[in-house]
């Protein structure tokens, strides 16, 4: 006899998805969800299996099961399907809940997924087109961060070629998360750029600036150097060079960056370059530099 029947692997996620379906098909949603359970602890790629369990919870009406698993699942599923597929759940479990859409965008922030999605998944069901990246932008421009955080995160589902397009968008989100104060996920997010990206001169520039401030000065230190080795101004970095060696406690190549950095004799770095002498035990000299900084300074009549 010839069959065209699949045969399943025995103890196999697949296995495991038949055998739920025979039980629903048999009312015993009990073992039905039980075995939809086990295929998705034991498979490689769980997203078809989790949204299997999804639709069944949702069709059957357990309501508490749907919203445990989907909120349990949110960002997975968020990076994992289409925008239109995610917003599909999303909108089950808001027929769920029914929260005014204000409390569905704290939710979402909550989860670390783009809370707009509150005011347009309806309109992406309906398949309306948004232009995402022009709505970062636009957002970033007005200083509505947040806003602006959400629309690049949705742009960049839309991408997936590394392209000037994706350069762009990329750096709205490092930039917002910087505006935000995320410092951590800001950093994060700059290397990611960088390591796609590498010649981007302003990237190392402000990811240096991030790291100087959060007292990572070894980081901070790498990026200026990265940037000054892209740039055609190298003036721009000698500073910030020399402030991390300071703070490194590197003096003597601290003392040649203020050098180099000091072409207009500003009596403020005549004075970095004193403390410089100072803490290194070079005491003549820095009290020699403190002379060039009081000598440099404005004289009233000049102010």
């Amino acid at each position: 006899m010839h069959t065209n029947a699949k045969i399943l692997p025995l103890n196999s996620s697949d296995h495991y998805l038949h055998l739920a379906e025979k039980f629903l098909s048999t009312q015993n949603t009990e073992d039905a969800l039980t075995y939809i359970d086990l295929a998705i602890v034991i498979a490689e790629e769980k997203l078809e299996y989790i949204c299997y369990k999804l639709k069944i919870l949702y069709t059957l009406g357990h309501v508490n099961e749907y919203i445990r698993f989907f909120i349990n699942h949110i960002i997975y599923l968020f990076n994992k399907l289409p925008l239109k597929d995610f917003c599909f759940f999303l909108g089950c479990y808001q027929q769920c809940n029914k929260f005014y859409s204000k409390y569905l965008r704290a939710i979402l922030q909550e989860c670390q997924v783009p809370s707009v999605i509150a005011e347009i998944y309806e309109d992406v069901l309906e398949d309306t087109k948004f232009n995402f990246k022009e709505m970062a932008i636009e957002n970033f421009v007005f200083h509505e961060f947040r806003f602006a955080l959400d629309y690049a995160e949705l742009a960049l589902k839309e991408y997936e070629d590394f392209d000037e397009t994706i350069k762009e968008i990329l750096l709205i989100k490092c930039r917002c998360l910087e505006k935000l104060q995320e410092t951590r996920k800001c950093i994060d997010s700059y290397n990611y750029f960088l390591a796609l990206f590498p010649d981007q001169e302003d990237a190392y520039r402000e990811l240096g600036d991030i790291l100087f401030l959060n007292n990572e000065m070894k980081s901070a230190l790498l990026n200026y150097k990265k940037a000054l080795s892209l740039t055609s101004v190298p003036n721009l970095y000698y500073l910030n060079i020399a402030n991390c060696y300071f703070q490194l406690k590197k003096y003597k190549k601290a003392i040649k960056f203020y050098n180099l950095a000091n072409e207009q004799k500003l009596p403020s770095i005549y004075s970095y370059i004193g403390d410089c002498y100072l803490l290194s035990n070079r005491v003549i000299m820095g009290r020699w530099y403190y002379f060039k900084a009081k000598f440099h300074r404005p004289k009233k009549e000049d102010i």
